[in-house]
């Protein structure tokens, strides 16, 4: 697992268009992302930035369906894990608390991007979470704005 150098993944507050063009700047290689928002504000220059990453780097967009995220320390972030539940790979662990139109935005951009929207939620200890995530052989760069 790696995160970026200068960028942490519990570093909260920092601009998601900031955080891109640090991005497009320091991966030189192509790599997976994993991009861990509540997406606050998704601007056109956030859109744009996010589809030049995608031309070299597989991104793929996660966010916080559990408000108790918020607030949760590094580790929690690493409870990255494909929805099993149908629903185009969305997911919210106490039903309809996941903010239908947020959601439909992010989902809207991440088919854009050709990737997919994955959800953070609170049934799976990180650790083993993160464990499924390296075990299929997957390797992504965790960036937390």
């Amino acid at each position: 697992l790696q995160t970026l150098e200068g960028i942490s993944p519990a570093h909260c507050g920092t601009n998601l268009a900031t955080v891109c063009a640090s991005l497009l700047k320091t991966v030189n290689r192509p790599s997976r992302l994993v991009v861990i928002s509540d997406f606050p504000e998704i601007t056109d220059d956030c859109r744009d930035l996010l589809r030049q990453l995608s031309l070299h780097h597989d991104i793929m967009l996660c966010w916080l369906a559990e408000q108790p995220y918020h607030n949760l320390p590094v580790g929690s972030f690493l409870a990255i894990r494909e929805a099993e539940s149908g629903r185009n790979g969305l997911h919210a662990a106490n039903g309809e608390n996941d903010q239908p139109q947020r959601r439909a935005l992010l989902a809207d951009l991440a088919a854009s991007l050709g990737s997919e929207l994955l959800s953070l939620t609170p049934d799976r200890p990180p650790a083993e979470a993160l464990l499924d995530y390296l075990q299929a052989g997957k390797s992504c760069t965790i960036v937390h704005h």
